[in-house]
């Protein structure tokens, strides 16, 4: 049966259809307007900021498609560019998965336009660890001063730490290698005050004081620009989290 369900957030209209069966659950999801659009997968180094335009996402509880177009409305970098984009991912029952991506960029210069291919997965081996690769490389026009290059990045986490449950707690150990001009320090989804041309070791710890309060820790190690090797400022961070 087929159940159509009206959603908003933010300034972009959803409309969804959902197909129930005792074996799994379909979704239809199309969202026109201002939505946030994360670049890639969930890291968002090339963009995690406002987007106007529209998506098809349709998902099961083992495979995603999602496919859409609209402009960027944040950040230097890509600001006004339009973009074509298309995933498809594959689930599994322990929660690990994987994805492969696709974006097409028409910026207003040549350094801004181009190619950005990609995959992404995630590793779940038991309940309390968890491993994510994700690999994207840029192409850009012929004209463009800045080269082609390829980003990756690895994140490895032992626990879980849940705003819902007071002491639940995380640790994790992350690796970056972008190179110049494949990542966004403007408006991405990393914790650094520096992604891009970046090379850098991380750790963190994630502790839940009570419910819907959690405080974050982060550092960096041996922290360098990939295209000179010249060192960069380290970085030491902790924020307060709540949720209302």
């Amino acid at each position: 049966m087929w159940r159509p369900m009206r959603e908003s957030a933010g300034n972009g209209i959803f409309l969804s259809c959902t197909k129930e069966s005792l074996r799994n659950v379909e979704k239809n999801l199309f969202t026109v307007g201002r939505f946030d659009y994360a670049f890639g997968n969930k890291r968002a180094l090339q963009y995690y900021e406002n987007f106007d335009g529209l998506k098809y996402r349709y998902q099961t509880d083992k495979v995603a498609f999602t496919a859409g177009y609209g402009k960027f409305k944040e950040g230097r970098r890509l600001l006004d560019s339009k973009a074509a984009f298309a995933e498809v991912e594959k689930f599994f029952k322990n929660g690990s998965a994987l994805g492969l991506y696709y974006t097409r960029v028409n910026g207003l210069t040549d350094e801004r336009s181009g190619h950005v291919w990609g995959g992404y997965t995630n590793i779940v081996p038991g309940k309390k660890w968890q491993a994510n690769y994700e690999l994207y490389r840029v192409d850009r026009k012929d004209e463009s001063t800045l080269k082609d290059g390829t980003t990756y990045i690895a994140t490895v986490k032992y626990g879980k730490a849940d705003f819902t449950k007071p002491r639940s707690w995380d640790l994790w150990g992350e690796y970056l290698h972008a190179v110049a001009g494949t990542a966004n320090d403007d408006c991405c989804g990393t914790w650094r005050m520096h992604a891009d041309d970046t090379k850098v070791w991380g750790i963190g710890l994630d502790y839940t004081l009570a419910k819907n309060a959690q405080i974050q820790l982060f550092r960096t190690f041996d922290t360098k620009i990939t295209s000179t090797g010249n060192k960069r400022n380290e970085l030491t961070r902790a924020q307060f989290i709540f949720l209302f």
